[in-house]
């Protein structure tokens, strides 16, 4: 409303705006958790595939006022909505408003009155606007047909209407046995095909830890989310008189293994929950990093802070990484960076898992240095992590993951070249990204629904949005602008990511150092 009214304030259009950003992110999260259910759901006998449907929904029509400049607002603010939404992932699953019955000037959405206030016009354009809302959902085309039996349903009902903690929160063996009292549920031969269809559907929450010897179910996916967002929301608790623990997981996303219980008990977190199960189970969605150093600790990147760390000039040119959706009609690209995968990525480098599949790159890392994430250079868009051979920071910007290359000064005695480096370090990026991504959408994704894709950051294009100069195989010398779809000439310092062995910096020379948090860095120039 702050974009119809008149006399709005800038302070009202920022928040309208905010709003609007926070709505994508939502539907953005709920199209990755769609693409993991659709996948986890292809286990059970299912005659259709369940259909992501986006509805938007405007509910307070009443509140604007009747005057020609709300309806021109109102067109501008559709226009708005159609070109956001446009090319995006889920744009072929948003639902409109049948012509008949959508509000004028708002045909992209269902704009309604949901108090029902207003005069009677008001009231029958939202009963018939309702009644379309209520039809659509109902298709017959779009129910869950699972054939599983009847019986499983009638002990989810049990389960989420028993108020007893017991049911809420339970080992596995206990749940068996309470489960043997529910006629037609057989705890030997049924009860984990139960559980993980549950987990899919979102009742119950269920994970085979191999490092926690007990397994829990919880019966309440919604309760134990609450709990774990007060892990994720910490950085919006109170700052006074809190603890060293948690001013040092609000600083550095960490939380150490040995102080963990003392910690969740401070952040409000149910007594009954298992300290340790619940860190395996943040492990195992991909949400915390479980480092082994001197003492176990669980690197969670969303509960870093948003802080301005100025970072020096990178050794080379900046490379970058995204994904470019396929569409129908060939003439149609768009890129995205789904919801969750920056910090999954993060999670991903800083549990050093075996990325490397190629044995001759792996062979060219000297001593297969791990990655050491450092919590005093990054915050929650932005990860820097270093090893022996080089220091890199990524961070998120638009629709780019972007990486920026520190060589150490002392790089020249390590025995490998720059244009070796640079291969190994955009290989094992992008390999850890694709991982990343099939461990989401499901192995399909990059196979047909998009394409990873990478390059350096487009220099020619200036004041347009981010956008990448990208490559393309087996060319070291030119790159393809994404915006304009023109090949342009790419510097010594973009091609080193891309360069054969042969050619190493023979069009690169040092020009200088940096220092960066105590260290020297070289910077790396054209010749």
């Amino acid at each position: 409303n702050a974009f119809c009214r008149d006399g709005a304030t800038e302070e009202k259009r920022a928040n309208s705006r905010s709003t609007w950003e926070l709505m994508k992110e939502s539907i953005t999260a709920a199209y990755t958790m769609s693409m993991k259910s659709k996948r986890q759901l292809k286990a059970f006998d299912m005659p259709n595939e369940p259909q992501l449907r986006i509805f938007l929904v405007g509910t307070h029509l009443s509140l604007l006022p009747k005057d020609p400049e709300v309806e021109r607002a109102l067109l501008d603010h559709n226009k708005k909505v159609l070109a956001e939404m446009d090319n995006k992932p889920y744009d072929s699953n948003r639902v409109f408003p049948p012509k008949e019955v959508a509000y004028k000037g708002a045909g992209s959405y269902f704009l309604l009155d949901s108090q029902l206030q207003g005069d009677s016009k008001m009231k029958d354009h939202t009963c018939k606007l309702v009644n379309a809302l209520r039809s659509q959902l109902s298709d017959s085309r779009y129910r869950l047909a699972l054939k599983v039996p009847k019986v499983w349903f009638c002990l989810q009902l049990i389960t989420s209407s028993v108020k007893k903690k017991m049911w809420k929160f339970t080992e596995l063996k206990e749940f068996c046995i309470r489960c043997q009292f529910i006629q037609g549920v057989d705890a030997d031969g049924q009860l984990l095909a139960l559980l993980n269809l549950f987990h899919c559907l979102g009742f119950y929450v269920y994970f085979e830890l191999s490092e926690y010897k007990e397994q829990w179910i919880c019966t309440d996916a919604t309760f134990l989310y609450k709990e774990m967002s007060k892990v994720l929301s910490v950085q919006y608790g109170p700052s006074e008189s809190s603890s060293p623990e948690l001013r040092n997981l609000k600083k550095s996303g960490e939380i150490p293994e040995a102080t963990s219980e003392d910690l969740f008990q401070e952040l409000g977190i149910d007594a009954d929950i298992p300290t340790r199960w619940l860190l395996e189970v943040l492990v195992k969605i991909g949400i915390a990093a479980k480092v082994r150093e001197k003492e176990t600790r669980y690197f969670i990147p969303a509960a870093l802070p948003e802080r301005e760390i100025n970072l020096p000039e990178p050794s080379v040119a900046t490379l970058a990484f995204t994904f470019s959706f396929h569409s129908a009609f060939e003439y149609q690209r768009y890129t995205c960076i789904p919801t969750g995968l920056f910090h999954r990525l993060a999670v991903d480098i800083a549990s050093n898992r075996q990325a490397l599949e190629d044995q001759q790159i792996k062979q060219a890392y000297i001593s297969g240095s791990q990655w050491e994430y450092c919590p005093s250079q990054s915050d929650s868009t932005q990860f820097y992590f270093s090893q022996e051979n080089a220091h890199i920071v990524l961070s998120l910007k638009g629709d780019l993951i972007q990486l920026q290359l520190l060589v150490p000064e002392d790089f020249p005695q390590l025995g490998l070249s720059l244009t070796e480096l640079c291969r190994c370090i955009r290989t094992e990026v992008k390999e850890r990204i694709a991982f990343v991504s099939k461990a989401i959408f499901g192995s399909e994704f990059l196979a047909q629904r998009a394409t990873l894709e990478d390059g350096v950051i487009c220099r020619y294009c200036e004041g347009s949005t981010l956008h990448l100069l990208r490559f393309k195989d087996g060319n070291q010398r030119t790159g393809l602008c994404t915006r304009l779809n023109k090949m342009t000439g790419l510097t010594p310092r973009e091609s080193v990511w891309v360069a054969k062995e042969q050619d190493s910096n023979t069009n690169l020379s040092v020009a200088g150092k940096v220092e960066f948090d105590g260290d020297q860095f070289l910077l790396y120039k054209d010749q």
